[in-house]
This record gives structure tokens, sequence and C-alpha cells, in this order.
């Protein structure tokens, strides 16, 4: 077992010396967010109907989708 010293994936936030892990399943967290977030960026920039991204990922309003329009306008 690695020592305390040598985490791959040290703890993000009240961990300043880097020396306490990820807690369980906030990895899996981490990557269903960036996984939803490409999705929906690459849906808009192949110009699927905002409308559409927006049941896809069952948005409750197209605030949060017109979220991701915006953030390609700023890319483009």
């Amino acid at each position: 077992m690695a020592g305390r010293d040598s985490l791959l994936v040290p703890c993000q936030r009240a961990n300043v010396p880097g020396n306490l892990p990820l807690a369980d399943g906030v990895h899996r967290r981490m990557l269903g967010r960036q996984w939803r977030h490409t999705f929906a960026c690459r849906l808009i920039n192949r110009d699927v109907p905002q409308q559409v991204v927006r049941v896809l990922l069952d948005h409750g309003s197209h605030k949060m989708t017109s979220h991701y329009a915006k953030i390609t306008d700023q890319t483009v």
C-alpha cells in the first residue's frame, strides 16, 4: 500500500498538503458531469436544437441548456 504522501488522486478541497484521498464516488461523479458537459457542447456544435438537448439532458428549463449555447458562441 502506498504511503499517504504518494496519493494518485488527492482530495481537491480542504487539502492544502495534498495528503487526503478523494472520497468514494467523487471521481465517478466528476466524470459524469464532464461527460454531460462534453455531450451537450458537441450536440450544440452540431446544430442540434436546444429543445432536443434539453430533453436529452433532462434539464428543467431552457436557461441551463442555453448555457451550453453561450459556451459554444464564446469558443467560435
